[in-house]
């Protein structure tokens, strides 16, 4: 706890940046990705852990936005604000993943989702960056492989051509973050 202009709060050690809480389908914050305001040598998403102090890892996990409700068609995309904004567009049921690595968590969740058609949003990396599309391959197999996932069809396409407007409101986000930041 610390004492501050407006009274008493908590603080988190780290870096200056966005907090974003990653959440299970029923709500629950699971685990803190941080995307710091200067992202450096390390990411531009980190995990908040306290591994390095011996203490619990969140592991990566899968993110559900607030307000997901089981559904038998559900989008699979890389990263935690990017499902966030992708549920937010049109409403159809989003979940993330932890980079391009489609888990045993993920599964789990579009089984909890109820999902009977997933669609997963490769980003546009996946053309140009074997470790990417390996790691696509290696999540369908497991997918194939997992009986109780076997009745479910997925699509897979690429993220640009799913939602064209999501780069130019992109764009536009962060030219209007660099023109804050610049006052």
């Amino acid at each position: 706890m610390k004492d501050g202009l407006h009274g008493r709060h908590h603080t988190l050690a780290g870096m200056p940046g966005i907090i974003i809480p990653t959440r299970t389908p029923v709500g629950l914050i699971v685990a803190l990705v941080l995307r710091p305001d200067d992202a450096g040598e390390g990411g531009k998403y980190r995990w908040v852990s306290s591994a390095c102090y011996s203490g619990p890892s969140p592991g990566t996990r899968v993110h559900a936005p607030a307000g997901v409700n089981t559904s038998s068609h559900v989008r699979l995309v890389e990263g935690i604000l990017k499902a966030n904004m992708v549920f937010a567009l049109p409403g159809e049921a989003t979940i993330s993943l932890a980079g391009p690595h489609l888990t045993e968590e993920a599964i789990a969740t579009l089984r909890a989702l109820n999902a009977r058609e997933a669609l997963l949003a490769l980003d546009a990396d996946t053309r140009t960056s074997p470790h990417v599309a390996r790691a696509h391959v290696e999540g369908l197999a497991r997918l194939a492989n997992d009986r109780r996932a076997q009745r479910l069809q997925v699509s897979v396409v690429l993220m640009a051509a799913m939602l064209p407007g999501l780069a130019v409101r992109r764009r536009l986000w962060k030219a209007q973050e660099n023109c804050r930041s610049r006052k």
